[in-house]
C-alpha cells in the first residue's frame, strides 16, 4: 500500500537539519557541561542582583534553581542559608548552613565559611555564646 512509505526524494522533512549539521553524540557531554556552568553562573549573577535589591525571596528561588543544577556545591547552600537568614527564617537558615558544612568536608576554606554562616544564624537565634565560640575557632570576629 502506498500510504505507509514516503514519496521518493522526500525522505528528509523540510526544515530538518542536514546530517552534517547535527551535533554528534560524542560532542554532547561537553556541550551539556558548558551549558550547566553557564546556567549556574547566570543564576548566581541573578541571585546577587536580587540580594542587592533586597529581594531575598527572589534570590532564594534563584539559588534553589542553581542548587538543582549543582546539589553538591556547598557554597550555594551557604548562600541559600544567607537568604533565609535575611528573611529571618532561622530554622531553614540553620538547616542549610549545616548542609553546607556536611558537603564542604574536603574544602577547608568553604568549610570555614559554612561554619561562620552557622555562627551568624546561631547568633540571630540568640545563642551568642556558641556563635562566638565558632567565630573564635574559625578566626572571625563579630562585626
Amino acid at each position: 500500500s502506498g500510504c505507509s512509505s514516503s514519496p521518493p526524494n522526500q525522505d528528509r522533512v523540510q526544515g530538518q537539519p542536514k546530517p552534517s549539521s547535527i551535533i554528534s553524540e560524542r560532542d554532547t557531554p561537553t556541550l551539556k557541561i558548558k551549558k550547566a556552568e553557564t546556567a549556574e553562573s547566570s543564576l548566581i549573577m541573578e541571585a546577587n542582583s536580587s540580594t542587592q535589591e533586597q529581594n531575598y525571596s527572589k534570590a532564594i528561588v534563584v539559588l534553589e534553581r542553581a542548587i538543582r543544577l549543582s546539589p553538591r556545591e556547598p557554597s550555594l547552600w551557604i548562600r541559600l542559608s544567607e537568604g533565609y537568614l535575611k528573611k529571618e527564617d532561622l530554622n531553614l537558615a540553620e538547616q542549610y548552613a549545616r548542609k553546607a558544612i556536611n558537603l564542604a568536608r574536603n574544602n577547608s576554606e568553604v568549610l570555614r565559611a559554612a561554619w561562620l554562616q552557622l555562627a551568624n544564624v546561631l547568633e540571630k537565634m540568640g545563642n551568642v555564646k556558641k556563635a562566638n565560640e565558632l567565630r573564635k575557632k574559625y578566626r572571625y570576629k563579630a562585626s
